[in-house]
């Protein structure tokens, strides 16, 4: 079966849908399908996406971190259900602070030594580029509130960057989000999260005066102004701007001078400085993939 494209506006295409195929699956005008890639092939779906369920057996010593880990693990892989299943019964005040950790998740049952969470975020495609670009504007804010003495605004939004992590992760997973390049998007966003989280350790050291008030603000212009053209160069997505980047950054951790760093940085200040070059270095690898 063949089918014209008909351009609509300045960037849509359309397509339109076999009738009898549209009346054997009881659609109707503004009814939503389901559109999902595979390789150079668009698979157009009466039904949403396929309900998994994932049963995750727990010991009911497990500590907070752990738990969060096992649900977000579920989380990010796509499933529909998660069930809990504990030895003995379990205080669900601790499960519902994590469950408030994630996007679109709710614990909806608990029976005995089981609970159970639904997920019942919407995945939208065209959410994705914009949660990547929220990502990138939240580091911002953290670098923004690194030198304050306001420890809540920083731990919150560590927290937001973590959730906004793993709805894209979800996404990315569920959708095949880029096609090929699903991986590179994948660890783009971790890497994302994690800059974000080491810049809030680098607040922790500023904070508890590890780093002197002279060396501080050397330390988080440098890193700031790297980080804008990181996010610069994703919104252009023009590989020879970023490829040039890309050489600059891998010749300065290549030629890096510890006692320079150190007499600019200081101890503590150069390492936070070392590692998060390292990380800037990773998250400009990936964008040369997504735009090549």
């Amino acid at each position: 079966m063949r089918r014209k494209i008909v351009k609509q506006g300045v960037d849509t295409y359309t397509l339109s849908l076999p009738i009898k195929w549209a009346r054997q699956h009881n659609l109707n005008p503004g009814d939503e399908v389901e559109i999902s890639e595979k390789e150079d092939t668009l698979v157009i779906s009466s039904q949403q996406f396929e309900k998994k369920t994932k049963i995750i057996k727990m010991d009911t010593n497990e500590d907070t971190s752990r738990l969060r880990s096992v649900i977000a693990s579920a989380y990010k892989s796509g499933y529909s259900d998660i069930i809990l299943e504990f030895h003995e019964f379990k205080d669900v005040s601790d499960i519902n602070e994590i469950v408030n950790s994630f996007t679109g998740l709710e614990l909806i049952s608990q029976k005995n030594k089981m609970i159970v969470l639904s997920s019942f975020l919407q995945i939208d495609r065209s959410q994705v580029n914009n949660l990547i670009i929220k990502m990138f504007l939240m580091i911002k804010e953290i670098i923004k509130q690194s030198d304050k003495q306001g420890i809540n605004s920083l731990e919150s939004l560590r927290h937001s960057l973590r959730k906004v992590r793993d709805h894209v992760l979800r996404s990315i997973q569920s959708l095949h989000y880029g096609g090929d390049l699903a991986f590179d998007y994948y660890d783009l966003v971790t890497q994302l999260e994690k800059i974000g989280a080491d810049f809030c350790f680098l607040a922790d050291n500023l904070r508890a005066k590890k780093i002197s008030k002279q060396e501080a603000p050397f330390l988080l212009k440098d890193l700031s102004e790297k980080m804008d053209k990181t996010y610069l160069l994703y919104l252009k997505k023009d590989f020879t701007e970023i490829n040039l980047f890309w050489i600059k950054i891998k010749q300065e951790l290549h030629n890096r001078d510890v006692k320079s760093f150190t007499k600019k940085y200081g101890v503590i200040g150069s390492i936070h400085y070392s590692l998060l070059l390292e990380r800037i270095f990773h998250v400009t690898s990936r964008l040369l993939s997504l735009s090549s």
